[in-house]
């Protein structure tokens, strides 16, 4: 399924719990106007195909890096921002 940036930021935000306002700019000329990937050959040569979706992974995403980076700095999240993406990763990834 293809997402646009647009709604991939927004379900970052969602998940994050961030107030943090999304910013518009001008793409660039080689810009791809798609973005969703013809996978067919990693299917046929390697047998692989994707089985994490898109809002699962960018929760065990940022759940990674609240564990590589505890202090929060790089994600500037507050305590309770980290709590929703806890328990979100706890009861919508782990089951």
């Amino acid at each position: 399924q293809e997402n646009s940036i647009l709604e991939i930021a927004e379900l970052i935000l969602d998940i994050t719990g961030s107030q943090s306002e999304i910013v518009y700019r001008d793409l660039p000329e080689d810009d791809p106007h798609r973005r969703n990937p013809d996978i067919a050959l990693a299917k046929n040569v390697l047998g692989w195909e994707p089985s994490v979706d898109l809002h699962d992974g960018l929760v065990k995403t940022v759940s990674s890096m609240l564990v590589r980076y505890p202090e929060g700095v790089t994600l500037g999240l507050s305590d309770e921002q980290r709590q929703k993406i806890d328990e979100t990763f706890t009861r919508e990834v782990l089951p």
